[in-house]
Formats: C-alpha cells, structure tokens, sequence
C-alpha cells in the first residue's frame, strides 16, 4: 500500500503545470459552490429534479422505512368542505347585473362554536392552522369576530393578488400569506419565508409561534435565529393524504368533517386535546406537488414541519460537505480527466455530442449521489442538473484542450510567423 501511494505521488509530481492545475480545482470548486447557493434561490425546481424528489421519497419512506411522523398523533385535520354557507356578493358594490350574486364561503357560525369550544380550554390545544381565507365579511361575523379574535394560538391565510396587493383577514388575527411557486406553471414548487422582506408566510409565522425560532430579513438573506438561510422552500412531505384517517385508534392522524365533530358533546376530549388542529378544504381544495395531489393545508403544515428541521440554515458542514465533493469531482476532471468516466464504462472513441452526453450522465450519476447524501444529512436540494451541465461543460473543453497536445499547435503557428 504505501509503495503504492508512493508511486501514484510520484506519478502526480511529474504531471505538466501541477500548481495551475491544483489552482484551476481549488476555483473551480468555489466557483461549483457559488452556483448551488444561487440555485437555491430560484423560484422553481425543474420537472426532472422533481422526479428525482419523487423517488428519493418513495426510497427512503418504503425501502429503508424512514418514514418519519413529527408531530405523532398529535394532529388533527377538519375539513370545511361539506360546511359551506351562501354570502350575497357586493365585492362590486352592488351593481345591477350582479345584484342578488351570492358566494360560497366557510359556515362562520359552525367556525364560531369550534373557536367557542377552544377557547373554554384555552391551555389544552396546541396551535390552529387555520387555513380560510377571511377575506370578506358576512352576516355571521358578530359570532365569529369575538371567538376568533380570542383565540391564543392561531394563525388564518392571506394571499398577495394578482396585482401583487396582500389580502388579509377582516378580523384582527395572525394571519401568514400562502401563496408559492409553481412548477411548469401548475404544480407546487417552493414556497417562501418572506414577501417584500417583512411579509412572512403562513409556515414561517406558525414557526415563530411554536418554536424559538425567529425569521428575519437581514440585507439581501433570510436569518433564522440570526443564521443565514435561503428564503424558499421544497417541502418534504411528512404526512401524505394516506395519512390523513377515518378511524380512531390507529395511532395516525385523523381528518374530519367540522360539522361532524361539533355533533360530539365531548368533542374537545375526543377530538381536540393536545392537538395541532388543521382547518382546510381537504377534498376541493388541492394541489400538484412531486408526490402527486396533495390538500393545500397538508402542504402548509408539511413545510412548517420542514421549516422546524431548519433545513433553510446554511451551515458551515454543509458548505465544507460541498467543498470536498465538489475537490473530487474536479480531481477528475483536471488530474486524471478520464478517471471519472473509467468508473461507469470503458473508454471508447465517440464524436463529440455523444461524447458530451457520456460525461453528463456520468456527472449525474456522481452528482445524484452528493444528493442522496445532501438530504439525508443536512436536508439541503441540489439542482443537479445545472450543475452537471456546467460541469461537463468543463470537462469537455479541457478534454480537447489536451488533443491538441498542450498548445502545440499554437506553438508551431508561432515558430513559422518567427521564421
């Protein structure tokens, strides 16, 4: 073994212009790190990435069976679909071809006596998610103002609209904003901590609320607990519509109707006691994510959980895990150029595109494992597919820098203009 290591040393020193080399991996890999920090602020992940999301899940949730459940059964999901009431419309200030229109909205009487029987047991619930958009007023307010508004723990929607305006409640209570990116402008992407800076989202207000953890805006980055952090989000999907149950007793959460609930005279005991409580359309009210049709209160609760792993943190050992995956790969590339590729397939002439493609997919290989090992330690997504263009991109020039051996040809050219 050690002559071995003497002989490769050996090898290495008699490589040509050995410091410009180590000098191009050591840039070259800041340069590799750079370019993942800045694709974690794009606002979208692409429909390959999102696939390899999809199987990572499936992989790491039925293979190894790390199928985590953060909050247990501690959670519980009401639905509001079935409990709907008709709201005149006068958004339009009455005019007369849509005088007498009527809305469907949350029946705020039957959200009234639910924030009614929660504030009998204001120390015994953990937190509301309370994701209805009270965005106008109703007949029904006079019940549900006083009991929502006394609510100690809670947070409602807002949206920013279409003309970028933020929608709040009517009611004074803590709302977050719940709008996010889409993915090939229809499927859920990411979704961020900060709007304009000081807007926080839904997830990253329930974060603050329930945990230590604050979210700040400091310059041009995102702080959680005065750390740097990214401002976006991909979500892991801790608990799926599978997850949401019928039955009692399973050690799972469970998802209910809010006017089937309110039929229980002892409904806060059965039903409500020392739970995280999720208010949402579950059965209308969905979305396209990399796991197929999720709630869109599943997906909030789902990055809340996400968010207290603190997976935005940019830490210093996940920088450093970085550097030196990103040295290997470099080593590769500029101190044995094909060694890389000898790895996966044996080396055979190819005209350039094809040849291109080779080093691609085997960048790819390389780089699916750095983000294997990424999410399972530091929860951190790579957009592997940049970065393996990049990658192959200069791989490929410095492969045919050196057909033509070392600027000979350049030198030749020189040697007959001097002659």
């Amino acid at each position: 073994m050690a002559v071995s290591i003497q002989n490769y040393l050996k090898k290495l020193r008699s490589l040509p212009r050995l410091k410009l080399r180590i000098w191009f991996i050591c840039i070259n890999t800041f340069i590799l790190v750079a370019i993942t920090i800045l694709l974690q602020y794009t606002s979208t992940i692409t429909s390959d990435e999102a696939g390899f999301l999809k199987w990572y899940t499936l992989i790491r949730n039925h293979l190894f069976g790390l199928d985590e459940k953060p909050l247990g059964d501690s959670v519980v999901f009401l639905d509001v679909s079935k409990d709907l009431s008709l709201q005149e419309d006068d958004s339009y200030g009455g005019i007369a071809p849509l005088h007498g229109a009527q809305n469907v909205i949350t029946d705020r009487h039957k959200l009234a006596a639910l924030f009614s029987i929660l504030n009998e047991h204001p120390q015994d619930y953990r937190f509301v998610l309370c994701d209805v958009l009270f965005d106008q007023p109703s007949d029904d307010d006079t019940l549900l103002q006083p009991q929502i508004e006394q609510l100690k723990r809670v947070v409602v929607s807002a949206v920013i609209d279409e003309h970028d305006s933020l929608i709040t409640p009517v009611f004074h209570v803590p709302f977050g904003v719940v709008n996010y990116y889409l993915q090939n402008g229809s499927s859920f992407s990411r979704m961020l901590l900060n709007y304009k800076d000081t807007i926080k989202t839904l997830p990253a207000y329930m974060l603050e609320q329930t945990t230590n953890y604050k979210v700040g805006r400091k310059g041009f980055y995102t702080t959680l607990n005065g750390r740097p952090a990214f401002n976006s989000i991909i979500p892991q999907f801790y608990y799926r519509p599978s997850d949401m149950r019928r039955t009692v007793g399973q050690g799972q959460p469970n998802c209910y109707y809010l006017g089937e609930i309110l039929n229980d005279a002892d409904c806060f005991e059965h039903y409500l006691k020392n739970k995280y409580i999720v208010i949402g359309n579950f059965t209308t009210d969905r979305h396209n994510t990399y796991l197929g049709s999720f709630p869109g209160s599943l997906i909030l609760l789902n990055v809340f959980l996400t968010l207290q792993k603190q997976s935005v943190i940019i830490t210093a050992w996940w920088l450093l895990f970085l550097w030196i995956s990103y040295c290997i790969l470099n080593y590769f590339i500029m101190i044995h150029p094909r060694g890389a590729q000898q790895l996966i397939t044996k080396k055979v002439q190819k005209p350039l595109l094809q040849q291109w493609l080779l080093h691609y997919v085997n960048y790819i290989l390389f780089l699916i494992i750095i983000n294997m090992l990424c999410l399972a330690w530091f929860n951190h997504f790579l957009s592997i597919f940049y970065i393996a263009t990049y990658l192959t991109t200069v791989d490929t020039i410095i492969e045919k820098w050196d057909d033509i051996s070392h600027f000979r040809v350049i030198k030749l050219l020189l040697k007959t203009k001097k002659q």
